[in-house]
């Protein structure tokens, strides 16, 4: 449906160029003192000084947070400067917004650089330098010089060329503005003007948004700044060419933030979210009261890829109504900890609970013997490198080229597979099996550098029910006190396919496994599975208390079953 890929490009195009105007936090206005010992003969070129230094922070930034995981696509993201051009009050230049991803995030397809250029205006004057702002900044997009966007919209997401002009003319209407401060400080905001798609039976009726970042120049780059985004109502409607049935969706305005500062203190609020959807089986509704969230001791590691510290969040009274009739789902809450171990490598945890409203349950599925209450999963990693980290992430990444690659190169559709494949890797620069021999050879180094590293991984999953809970933990590492040296890990991986024999020897002399799963037998009697249990299980199952166990562990290479030995 043409409509989707408007709407897709539309949000392709907006994240790039917000991303292009970054947003920071309101200054105070600057001291008195740095306000008075700014001249008005050094006010030209001090603005001339921020507005390129901001530019050069923001791609920093972009490099620190985006460029260095491979998972996050964005492989290249630079701003350069042309035609600083000087006014009594004003200057003006050109800004060029270069940005190269990576190939998984096509199809495996390399796209080249998508530029951007921007015709900039920068104010300055004493009457805005008594603001504390040394220069005021408007961006405006060079609509007449896209033709790398245009080329990606049309040749990777299908847009249609009238939807591409569609696109441009929305670009037009973007507004884009900063104020830099004297003390470093910075706010942007990017605002997208509405606009109206028909198309046949299909339409989109986007009301606008605006988006407000404030930082500070020298520490955006840690990742420190406040975000605030405000959607106005949208509205749009699809049409099934198959059955000609029409859904229309209505979207409430939409409003949250989030920032981070410098104490690494954290916080996070979404107000309440309401979704319509009007379709030939009546009006669902989709609500929650909104998303919440705190967390301390947040820092952005540029080893790792990730921020370290304390976060939790929650999603709020989760409900659906269906023509009247209320189905509330419940609640989620998330907690992640990330902190750096003194031996230089990272433990890692995170949990997720979703409370559920077991009556919403037993009145969509009767047959249902119990309410659940709630699901809770939590993974714990210790000691994990920052080299295997990226090692895994690179493996990934690998293997997602491996299996775009596959997927295009399959006759599945195609009458002619031989030209599909000609047509799918005419723009590659690795054949499949090339990107399978990397992933397998970063999947290997991560695994010897958890070796190494002794990296243990720790895994909890809870269902609880008004009739008793379920519980499955599992814990898995090298030992302790394992004096295998790498060395002997590296040549047992390596050579796994012609003598599988010698990492297994590895692993029953090293591994330190623990596994139990346990469920309540009130549960076990509700679901009418205990006379199972205990006639097919009882080589496998023991009983404590009122609960049914079973145990798995590897005590000094040997692998027991509730306590009793098993071939390894």
């Amino acid at each position: 449906m043409q409509l989707k890929q408007l709407t897709l490009a539309v949000l392709t195009a907006t994240s790039l160029l917000v991303a292009c105007s970054d947003e920071p936090k309101k200054s105070d206005k600057g001291t008195k003192t740095e306000q008075t010992a700014l001249k008005a003969a050094d006010l030209p070129q001090k603005a001339e000084d921020q507005y390129k230094a901001n530019l050069a922070f923001v791609a920093k930034t972009y490099e620190n947070l985006y460029a260095q995981n491979p998972m996050r696509g964005l492989t290249k993201y630079q701003i350069t400067v042309n035609d600083y051009q000087r006014g009594d009050n004003s200057a003006t230049a050109k800004s060029t917004l270069t940005l190269e991803f990576a190939p998984h995030l096509f199809g495996g397809n390399d796209i080249g650089a998508i530029t951007l250029d921007s015709h900039d205006t920068i104010t300055y004057s004493q009457e805005l330098l008594a603001k504390g702002i040394v220069a005021h900044v408007e961006n405006h997009i060079d609509t007449d010089n896209v033709t790398s966007l245009k080329a990606v919209l049309k040749e990777q997401l299908h847009a249609s060329d009238a939807n591409i002009e569609r696109l441009v003319s929305i670009l037009k209407n973007l507004k884009m503005q900063s104020d830099i401060y004297v003390d470093d400080n910075v706010v942007a905001t990017a605002e997208v003007a509405p606009f109206q798609v028909q198309e046949g039976d299909d339409s989109l009726d986007f009301k606008g948004l605006k988006e407000e970042m404030r930082y500070n120049m020298k520490t955006l780059p840690d990742g420190i700044f406040d975000l605030n985004l405000a959607v106005e109502p949208f509205t749009f409607t699809a049409t099934d060419k198959k059955d000609g049935g029409s859904a229309t969706v209505a979207v409430s305005p939409l409003k949250g933030g989030y920032g981070i500062k410098e104490d690494g203190s954290f916080t996070l609020k979404v107000e309440p979210i309401k979704i319509e959807v009007t379709a030939k089986d009546g009006l669902t509704i989709f609500e929650l009261d909104g998303v919440t969230g705190s967390g301390s001791g947040v820092k952005y590691d540029s080893a790792l890829m990730t921020h370290l510290g304390d976060i939790e969040a929650n999603v709020n009274n989760i409900r659906v109504t269906h023509n009247g009739e209320q189905y509330p789902i419940g609640d989620i809450n998330g907690k992640s900890s990330t902190q750096k171990t003194a031996s230089g490598n990272y433990d890692a945890s995170g949990e997720f609970t979703f409370k559920i409203d077991g009556a919403t349950v037993k009145k969509i599925e009767p047959s249902i013997p119990v309410e659940p209450q709630s699901l809770r999963v939590k993974i714990k990693i210790s000691e994990l490198s920052a080299q295997s980290q990226l090692d895994l992430l690179q493996g990934i990444e690998a293997l997602q080229q491996s299996l775009s690659i596959a997927a295009k190169t399959s006759d599945v559709g195609y009458m002619d597979k031989d030209k599909a494949t000609a047509e799918a890797t005419a723009n590659l620069e690795k054949s499949q099996a090339d990107y399978e021999k990397i992933a397998q050879e970063k999947f290997s180094a991560a695994l010897q550098e958890a070796i190494k590293n002794k990296t243990r991984l720790n895994y909890e999953l809870e269902g609880v029910t008004d009739s008793g809970k379920a519980t499955f933990s599992a814990d898995v590492g090298i030992r302790a006190d394992s004096a295998t040296p790498p060395e002997a890990w590296q040549k047992a991986i390596a050579d796994v396919q012609n003598n599988p024999m010698a990492l297994q020897e590895l692993l029953k002399n090293n591994l330190d496994l623990h596994a139990e799963a346990r469920i309540n037998k009130s549960l076990t009697d509700k679901l009418g599975v205990s006379q199972f249990i205990e006639s097919q299980g009882a080589m496998f199952i023991t009983v404590e208390g009122e609960d049914y166990v079973a145990k798995l562990e590897n005590d000094n290479g040997t692998l027991k079953l509730n306590g009793k030995p098993l071939p390894f």
